[in-house]
């Protein structure tokens, strides 16, 4: 039985011209049935599509800062280095990725480049939000997330230092933290369409975090059920 085919956006070190990913995520969406392959940062508009029509799902991973010039910022001296082939990909990507109705998920940087890639905005720096911290975070009843994971409250970790500001248009918040801070969001009447802020690769498999498991099982399942679909 053919597995569904997930492609992981890559990390890319632009000053060496190295692309990778952490082996994490290929371990966790392959062990949850996924056929998960490294895509390189595709310029070509054609080629873009034709990766997105061949998928069966996609993952955008984490990593470096988006460019605030994507959101109509200048960039702040506290923002971090960005990339703008990763972005610039990446938005081509996930669009062509819409365009076939393919599931995707965000996962921390991924979050961040999916809302702006559909017009939303990020804080370009926030305080006290990254180091491994362990938190509580709040889920909204009736979303995909709590459907997925089956309760209100849980604990992530957050190795980050931007978050969402303004969500894109059709964009609903489904989990928060203290102060009110987006922490997830999904794309309703999507096949499958869901950022989180925090990194599930980093704990999932673990006794402390089985809702991680949840979700990326859920993803593949969504990515699976579609493929038999074709």
């Amino acid at each position: 039985m053919e597995k569904p085919v997930i492609i992981i956006t890559p990390q890319y070190n632009e000053s060496g011209s190295r692309i990778n990913a952490p082996i994490r995520y290929a371990e966790l969406f392959g062990n949850a049935g996924g056929l998960c392959l490294v895509t390189p940062l595709v310029k070509n508009k054609n080629d873009i599509e034709r990766l997105a029509e061949l998928c069966d799902g996609a993952v955008f991973s984490g990593g470096d800062d988006v460019d605030p010039i994507l959101y109509g910022e200048e960039k702040d001296p506290l923002c971090r280095l960005v990339t703008r082939d990763r972005d610039d990909f990446e938005i081509a990507f996930l669009h062509a990725c819409m365009k076939y109705r393919k599931p995707v998920i965000g996962i921390c940087r991924g979050i961040q480049l999916m809302n702006v890639a559909l017009g939303g905005s990020l804080f370009q720096h926030l305080d006290g939000h990254g180091d491994g911290i362990i938190h509580d975070v709040n889920i909204k009843p009736g979303t995909l997330l709590h459907k997925i994971i089956g309760q209100e409250t849980i604990k992530t970790n957050s190795y980050h230092h931007q978050m969402v500001k303004k969500p894109a248009d059709g964009l609903v918040i489904c989990a928060t933290v203290e102060g009110g801070y987006c922490e997830a969001f999904e794309l309703p009447e999507y096949p499958f369409f869901l950022g989180v802020q925090w990194h599930p690769e980093v704990t999932a498999g673990s006794e402390c975090d089985v809702w991680s498991d949840k979700i990326i099982e859920a993803f593949v399942n969504v990515c699976d059920s579609r493929k038999r679909m074709r």
